[in-house]
């Protein structure tokens, strides 16, 4: 209720097969506040994401900041216009770059919701001020391990359940302007403990215009790359690989690869 109001109409880029996965959570939290919402569906290939967010007039947009992006990418590449005023990006805190690329492309506001892991747990959000990720502190405690840093969180009503993010963040209690005086949490890692550095890519290859996706993966060969373009537009450098593949999008086939991840 802080980011929409009812005359918004939502749009849910996360899968939602199952009750308590993270795309039912924010169809739920949607409905709460009388929204009108359309759902992904089964059916999570690019091109239908972008023609259901046009289709069915979408003025906010609820997902993980890569699919966001992709959808503004995709529909200046297709001249397929989206009429977003609002963009709550769910997951690990999305990067400056990301948000300024979606805000240019769709002259929208933008929130975050502050997903660990892969949910369905919402430990957070962030505010217009941008200062960091204002924890729930009536339902959640967060805390680091003293020997990695790793973020931990604990729900207040099971103190003997612990979660491991696999992010570290500094945590701060300074007042924010929007009057929020709880824990803060700022200077996330930009890699994940879990990704062996390949997420340093991702800054590389997204902030291009002419990148749609990417796949990386580390092997004992090298680095494992797949890189779907938009035609005729010029490619970023690449890095040193194993294996290189290079390819336009395919809108019969492609969905994004970050799925696989959430």
């Amino acid at each position: 209720s802080g980011f929409l109001t009812p005359q918004d109409r939502v749009f849910v880029c996360f899968p939602s097969e199952k009750p308590n996965d993270l795309g039912n959570l924010m169809m739920q939290a949607a409905h709460a506040i009388d929204c009108p919402v359309i759902c992904a569906g089964k059916d999570m290939r690019w091109k239908t994401l972008l023609w259901q967010a046009f289709f069915h007039h979408a003025t906010a947009i609820v997902g993980p900041p890569d699919i966001v992006l992709g959808l503004r990418k995709l529909g200046k590449a297709t001249g397929t216009p989206l009429y977003i005023r609002n963009v709550i990006l769910c997951g690990a805190p999305s990067e400056a770059w990301q948000r300024q690329s979606i805000h240019s492309g769709l002259d929208c506001c933008i929130w975050g919701c502050y997903v660990p892991g892969s949910g369905p747990v919402v430990a957070g959000f962030t505010c217009e001020f941008e200062t960091g990720i204002h924890i729930r502190e009536d339902v959640y405690l967060v805390t680091t391990g003293k020997d990695t840093g790793e973020l931990m969180i604990q729900p207040k009503d099971h103190p003997d359940i612990a979660w491991k993010t696999g992010e570290r963040a500094k945590i701060t209690v300074d007042a924010c302007q929007c009057g929020y005086r709880g824990a803060v949490l700022v200077d996330f890692k930009k890699d994940r403990l879990d990704t062996k550095g390949l997420d340093v890519l991702k800054e590389q290859l997204l902030s291009w215009s002419s990148v749609l996706d990417y796949r990386a993966v580390m092997t004992e060969f090298g680095l494992d790359l797949e890189v779907v373009t938009f035609p005729g537009e010029m490619l970023p450098r690449l890095p040193s690989c194993g294996k290189l593949k290079i390819r336009n999008w395919n809108g019969e086939e492609d969905t994004p690869f970050s799925l696989s991840k959430v």
